[in-house]
């Protein structure tokens, strides 16, 4: 959660400033971003508070847009009228700084998809897009559009060390988008420790794992586990064993033996489950199993779990809501409510026809699934078709299962026991951690995740990783 309180006390901090409020206005493309209002003693240019800002805050916590005012508006009771604040608006000149401005055709391409899809104008080359208010879905629809307008075709891990335009228009124009294509991206390879390795969620990109690499210890690798066909003409893996393997040879090319420190993310977390019983098999010592919120339950206790994992769900639904609902903008929100619509009716028309298998498409199965190219929408349906064909089979180590309130773990949360116990014949331990699905990897949440898995990896112990400043 983020407080505008100790934004506003860090932008009083600067001595130009006098006074200082913060609150949240939509911008052009409906996405909730935070603005920054301020009354100055003295002359202050925006961008020389911005840089104290950035120094002083993490980059979630930046407001994307500064005012000046004369005065806050204020109530007749004496405090500021947040309601008479003025909207932000947004500059209609390109950046004034000559180093600043599109020069190729690629770049300026990418400047007016970057304008459009965040909402802004007056993007800079150097400008980067998760600081400006993007993230892993408008990752997605950018690079499907750089797709479509320049015929380059790029996974979203890109994204994590070529965040400005003038970088990922370097990789469009000069570099051999296919030569350096790998399943392994490094997000964080420096330290000696042995590296953590992340396996994507069923969207096939490890962007979610940008952040938590930014969180842990300097000293602590961390590799994301991308899809292989996320790679320009690479094929789709038709089995969750076929997805293990390729991963196992790509954690292999910086770590030839284990003991190997793997984590998945919910539909990552059946594939990390699969490498761990092909490295025991192959007489590898597997250090950590992690599993970031996802828990078979229905897949290994039946019917009956299946509807305490109702009464459960219902028990938790205002948690649920409170996390995992109104968290969200309003055109993420109009988005998921046409998905669970959607869902909802396909599963009751198939009720109504005795139980029927209905065609499944992308759309089906995560909300902004008909948003993605076709080639991302092909790579979702083969993960999916990989999962329901995937019979787990026992492990004899421990599972570590990093929970949340939301959906997925619910019966993990309510009850302390897990579907894992089934599979993990050396156990299974249950941290809750704060945030939803996919906030737990997002400030301020991703920060209390680190710590735990710190912990997890031996590097620390708990209170210790805690109290740690997260490593931005």
């Amino acid at each position: 959660r983020i407080e505008p309180s100790e934004i506003e006390a860090t932008m009083r901090r600067h001595g130009a400033v006098q006074a200082a409020v913060v609150t949240t206005q939509p911008n052009n493309a409906g996405e909730l971003g935070l603005v920054g209002y301020v009354v100055l003693k003295e002359p202050l240019d925006m961008a020389t508070l911005r840089a104290f800002l950035e120094e002083r805050l993490p980059h979630y916590m930046v407001p994307s847009a500064l005012l000046v005012l004369d005065a806050l508006p204020m109530t007749p009771g004496g405090k500021v009228d947040r309601r008479a604040l003025p909207a932000p608006v947004l500059p209609a000149s390109s950046p004034s700084t000559p180093d600043e401005r599109a020069r190729t055709h690629v770049e300026q391409v990418l400047t007016s998809i970057w304008e459009e899809l965040l909402g802004r104008r007056g993007i800079g080359l150097h400008d980067n897009f998760f600081a400006l208010g993007g993230h892993s879905l408008l990752a997605m629809r950018m690079l499907s559009r750089v797709t479509t307008e320049l015929g380059a075709r790029l996974p979203v891990s890109i994204m994590i060390h070529h965040p400005t335009i003038v970088e990922l228009a370097h990789v469009i124009t000069h570099a051999d988008q296919d030569a350096a294509w790998s399943v392994l991206v490094p997000i964080q390879p420096a330290g000696d420790r042995p590296p953590l390795f992340c396996v994507h969620g069923i969207t096939g990109d490890v962007l979610w794992f940008q952040e938590l690499g930014r969180c842990m210890a300097p000293d602590q690798p961390l590799y994301g586990l991308q899809a292989r066909s996320l790679g320009a003409h690479q094929h789709h893996a038709t089995s969750i064993e076929e997805m293990a393997a390729g991963y196992i040879d790509g954690m292999r090319s910086v770590q030839p033996h284990g003991p190997y420190f793997i984590a998945g993310a919910s539909f990552g977390g059946v594939v990390a489950l699969e490498m761990a019983r092909q490295l025991e098999a192959a007489g590898e010592g597997v250090g950590l199993l992690a599993i970031f919120d996802y828990d078979p339950y229905q897949r290994t206790e039946g019917t009956r779990a299946y509807l305490r994992h109702w009464v459960n769900y219902l028990r938790y639904l205002p948690r649920w809501l409170r996390n995992d609902v109104l968290t969200l903008s309003r055109d993420e929100l109009r988005t998921w409510a046409r998905w669970r619509l959607r869902t909802r009716f396909k599963r009751l028309v198939s009720l109504l026809l005795g139980g029927a298998t209905l065609p499944t498409d992308a759309a089906d199965i995560i909300p902004y699934g008909a948003e993605l190219p076709l080639h991302r929408r092909e790579l979702l349906l083969a993960n999916d078709t990989a999962f329901d064909r995937y019979v787990p089979r026992p492990y004899s180590g421990r599972v570590t299962l990093f929970a949340t309130d939301g959906w997925y773990t619910i019966e993990a949360n309510t009850t302390g026991t897990s579907g894992w116990a089934a599979l993990a014949h050396g156990g299974v331990e249950i941290i809750a951690v704060s945030g939803s699905h996919e906030s737990m990897f997002k400030q301020p949440h991703v920060a209390q995740l680190a710590a735990h898995l710190r912990r997890a990896m031996g590097a620390v112990p708990l209170q210790e990783a805690m109290e740690d400043e997260v490593v931005v």
